[in-house]
C-alpha cells in the first residue's frame, strides 16, 4: 500500500483512487465502459482500413494513380499525427471524456462529407480532416480504459480492445468486396459517418476517469465516480483526498522530455514506428499492390480478408497471454515469429501456402499491435501526462507513416513485395532491439506502482 493508506480519516483507510480501483473485481461498469470505447474504436479502425479498399477501387477505375494514393495516405498519416497531438494534450487537460467526443464528432462529420467528393484532390483534402478525429480515439481509448480496471486484469481487459483492429479490417475488406463493386466507393465513407454519429450520442453519458479527477485535485467527482464504480463491492474507505494536502500541481507537456521521462517517451516512439509502419503496410499498401501484380479488387480485397483470420488468432492469443507471460517476453516471441514470416511471404508458393504463411505474419504483428499500441505504451506514463505520453508515441509513429508513401512505392518498383516485406523485417529486428535494450516490465504491476518507478526503475524522475 502507498503512503496515502498509511493515514486514515475517522477510523477509515484513505485510500488513492488507484488502490480503491484495483481491489475491484471486474462488474458492470466496466462492461460498459469497453462497450462505449470499443465502439468507437471499431468505426475508428474501420474507418482507417477503408483506404485500400478506396484506393485500389479508384486506381482500377483511373480516378486515382499510385502517386495520389500516396497523397490520399500522407495526408491521412498527417491528419492522425495532428490528432495524436492535439487529443494527447486535450484529455490531459480536460479530460479524457471531452476528448472522445470532439474527436468522434470530427471524424463523423467528414467522413460523411466525403461520400460527396467530386475528385481524388478533395478527397485528400477531406481525409485529413476526418482523420484528424481517427488519430485522436486511438490516443484516449485504451489509455482511459486502463485506468479504470485493475491491475490484475488489466492487460487482458485493456488487450480486449485491439480485436476492434482485425474484426473491423475484416468487416471492412468484406464490406468493400460486396459493397464497391454494386454502390461505389463512397459508400464505405457513408458507413463510417453514420457509425460514428450513433457511437457518438450512445458516448454522451461516459463516465470521467476518477483517476485523472484525482490527479486534478476535483476529489468529490472521483470519489463519485469511484463509488459508481465499485457499485455493490464498495468497501468502506476515507473520501477521495483525504490523505493529500494540497491539490497537485499542473504538469508541463515538456516533462516528456526531461531526465526522469526521456527514456519512456523514447521508448514509446520508437515502439509505435515499428508497430505502426508494419500493420499500415499490412492493410494501407498490400491490395493495391495485389491489383498491381494483376489481381483483380475484389479477389486482391478477400486475400486481405483471409489474412485478417491470422489477425484476430493474433489479437485473442495477445488477451490470452498478456497477464501469463508479461509483455516483454510476448513482444520478443511475437517479433522473432514475425520475423520468419514476413521474410518467408514473398516467396511462398502458391495461393494456399501464400495465405497460410501470411496469416502467421498477421497473427504476429497483430500480437504486437494488441500488447504495445493498445496495453504497454499507456502503461508506462503516469495518469497526469499519460495520454500526452501515449499522443507523442503515436504522433511520432504518424510521421513515419507521412513520409512512407515516399520510401514504399520506390521500394515497391525496385523489389517489388521482397523488399516491401524486407522493411516489414527490419522493423520487427528493430522491435526486438529496441523492448530487451529500455523495455520495462509492467504486469501485475499498479499504474501508480509504475509510476514511482517499483523495481528500479524511476519514470517519473
Amino acid at each position: 500500500m502507498s503512503g496515502a493508506a498509511a493515514y486514515a480519516q475517522n477510523g477509515l483507510p484513505a485510500l488513492t483512487v488507484g488502490e480503491r480501483l484495483d481491489r475491484l473485481p471486474i462488474g458492470p461498469v466496466h462492461y460498459r465502459l469497453i462497450a462505449l470505447i470499443a465502439g468507437g474504436l471499431f468505426v475508428d479502425v474501420y474507418d482507417q482500413t477503408l483506404a485500400g479498399a478506396v484506393l485500389a477501387t479508384m486506381v482500377k477505375s483511373g480516378e486515382s494513380n499510385l502517386a495520389l494514393n500516396g497523397w490520399f495516405l500522407s495526408s491521412t498519416f498527417l491528419g492522425l499525427m495532428v490528432g495524436a497531438w492535439v487529443a494527447g494534450i486535450m484529455s490531459d487537460r480536460l479530460g479524457r471524456r471531452v476528448s472522445f467526443q470532439i474527436n468522434l464528432l470530427i471524424f463523423g462529420v467528414f467522413s460523411l462529407a466525403a461520400v460527396a467528393a467530386p475528385s481524388m484532390q478533395w478527397l485528400i483534402g477531406l481525409r485529413f480532416l476526418m482523420s484528424i478525429g481517427l488519430g485522436a480515439e486511438v490516443v484516449v481509448a485504451a489509455a482511459t480504459l486502463m485506468e479504470f480496471v485493475p491491475a490484475a486484469k488489466r492487460g487482458r481487459m485493456v488487450a480486449a480492445l485491439s480485436l476492434c483492429s482485425p474484426v473491423s479490417t475484416l468487416f471492412a475488406n468484406l464490406v468493400g468486396s460486396w459493397l464497391i463493386p454494386i454502390a461505389g466507393w463512397q459508400v464505405m465513407f457513408l458507413i463510417a459517418g453514420v457509425g460514428a454519429m450513433i457511437v457518438w450520442v450512445m458516448r454522451k453519458n461516459m463516465p470521467e476517469s476518477p483517476r485523472w479527477l484525482e490527479s486534478q485535485g476535483r476529489y468529490d467527482e472521483a470519489e463519485a465516480i469511484t463509488r459508481m464504480v465499485e457499485g455493490a463491492s464498495y468497501q468502506p474507505a476515507a473520501k477521495i483526498g483525504a490523505a493529500i494536502a494540497s491539490v497537485p500541481p499542473s504538469i508541463p507537456t515538456s516533462v516528456l522530455f526531461s531526465s526522469g521521462v526521456l527514456k519512456l517517451s523514447i521508448l514509446a516512439i520508437c515502439l509505435n514506428i515499428a508497430v505502426q509502419s508494419t500493420v499500415w503496410i499490412l492493410n494501407g499498401w498490400l491490395p493495391s499492390f495485389l491489383v498491381k501484380q494483376g489481381l483483380t479488387v475484389s479477389s486482391s480485397l478477400a486475400f486481405a480478408a483471409l489474412l485478417s483470420i491470422g489477425s484476430i488468432g493474433g489479437t485473442l492469443l495477445a488477451i490470452a497471454t498478456v497477464d501469463r507471460i508479461g509483455r516483454k517476453p510476448g513482444i520478443i516471441g511475437a517479433s522473432l515469429l514475425g520475423i520468419a514470416a514476413s521474410g518467408w511471404f514473398p516467396y511462398a508458393n502458391g495461393p494456399a501456402q501464400a495465405v497460410l504463411i501470411g496469416m502467421v505474419m498477421s497473427a504476429c504483428i497483430y500480437y504486437l499491435l494488441s500488447v504495445i499500441f493498445y496495453v504497454y505504451v499507456g502503461e508506462i506514463f503516469p495518469t497526469e501526462f499519460r495520454q500526452r505520453g501515449v499522443g507523442l508515441g503515436i504522433a511520432s509513429g504518424r510521421i513515419i507513416l507521412v513520409l512512407s508513401p515516399y520510401l514504399i512505392v520506390p521500394m515497391f518498383g525496385w523489389g517489388g513485395t521482397q523488399a516491401v516485406f524486407g522493411l516489414v523485417v527490419g522493423m520487427l529486428v528493430f522491435t526486438i532491439v529496441v523492448i530487451a535494450a529500455i523495455g520495462i516490465e509492467t504486469r501485475g504491476r499498479s499504474l501508480e506502482a509504475i509510476s514511482r518507478g517499483v523495481g528500479g526503475t524511476n519514470p517519473t524522475g
